[in-house]
């Protein structure tokens, strides 16, 4: 744990016992952009992870709101090519990587997939923000930076599950029905 990978910032990482090189999971915390950190909002991820035999990398990243969006995405990039540059040490796939975000983190996720970046084959969204115009507490944002924001299933080349509560609160089933 605590395994930093650019400036201030770290990941959390998890290696199964055995023979390697094996796909791993890049998990992307959610927090509203504000708030959150690999430890305090994925825990029940890591350890669902963890029990079924995945490797996985917990991933902290900027904070600053969704008007600065575009600074956690440089920092998942530079985690992503961290991964990827040290996977012999870590006994880890670096061509078989599956972004894992929730919340915030899918939204973050979802645009990082839409780039293609080397070594991530599919993309796990779970509870994620898909119209960002449509969120509560977002009506005085930008309209361009909403725009410039907003994640396109159609620009995701790459396998994407979508998981999404029917009683999620903060956004609709139907929106994340549009999505996909």
């Amino acid at each position: 744990g605590d395994i930093p990978y650019t400036g201030k910032l770290a990941l959390d990482a998890y290696v199964q016992q055995g023979p390697g090189p094996r796909p791993s999971v890049v998990v992307i915390h959610g927090g509203s952009w504000t708030s959150g950190s690999r430890v305090a909002h994925v825990g029940q991820i890591l350890e669902l992870l963890t029990d079924a035999g995945h490797n996985w990398f917990a991933v902290d990243y900027r904070l600053g709101g969704l008007p600065r969006y575009e600074d956690s995405l440089t920092d998942l990039r530079q985690a992503l090519w961290f991964i990827r540059c040290r996977g012999r040490e870590l006994r880890v796939d670096p061509d078989r990587l599956v972004l894992l975000g929730e919340d915030s983190g899918a939204h973050l996720a979802a645009l990082l997939a839409a780039e293609r970046p080397a070594g991530v084959i599919g993309a796990v969204l779970i509870g994620g923000f898909y119209d960002l115009g449509a969120i509560p507490g977002l009506e005085d944002v930008n309209a361009a930076l909403l725009t410039r924001a907003s994640p396109s299933a159609a620009a995701i080349k790459l396998p994407v599950l979508v998981v999404h509560g029917s009683a999620d609160a903060e956004t609709p089933l139907d929106r994340a029905q549009r999505y996909c």
